[in-house]
């Protein structure tokens, strides 16, 4: 997914001269995020961590950025626990997480006075297309999820069937 996100980047880049609209793709973060929020607490980190890793040294060059950052929010993207069952609370809470990936480094660039360009700006320019691409992304991904678990569940199920039919065979077998 990173490749993804590189190429898209590569196709679509973003324009930090503020005067067109732009794109920041989150592709894996979401993917991620997905993936990881039923896992337990130490996978997510652990996860997070190494995606966050490999992503600053061969895709961003952000080193330590997505390295601390990846491991928080895919610790965090489980807390909501059971109620990440609702598709809803669910994508609100992704949603939450990409908006969250984008505004606290601008945040911490407007504190630090690296950058002075205003909020509304930034939200107009990199956050609004951003925003649509997201929420396509999230609801791809969360669909793509779905009938992945559904097809192992399916699998399994077959296979749970598949050994009581043989066990029945040898049952009667035997007797």
């Amino acid at each position: 997914m990173a490749l993804l996100d590189s190429l898209l980047v590569s196709a679509f880049p973003p324009d930090f001269t503020y005067l067109r609209l732009s794109v920041i793709w989150h592709v894996c973060f979401i993917g991620m995020l997905i993936y990881l929020h039923d896992k337990p607490w130490v996978t997510r980190i652990s996860c997070g961590a190494l995606i966050g890793i490999l992503l600053d040294f061969f895709f961003q060059g952000s080193f330590p950025f997505c390295f601390l950052v990846y491991p928080l929010f895919a610790l965090l993207a489980g807390l909501p626990g059971p109620f990440m069952e609702n598709n809803r609370i669910a994508f609100a809470v992704y949603m939450i997480c990409c908006f969250l990936l984008d505004f606290v480094p601008y945040l911490v660039q407007l504190i630090l006075g690296i950058t002075t360009i205003p909020v509304w700006d930034w939200m107009y320019c990199m956050e609004l297309l951003t925003t649509m691409t997201n929420a396509a992304s999230v609801l791809f991904l969360m669909y793509m999820d779905a009938v992945m678990v559904r097809f192992f569940l399916i699998q399994r199920s077959r296979a749970r069937k598949a050994e009581r039919k043989k066990r029945m065979h040898r049952f009667h077998a035997e007797a």
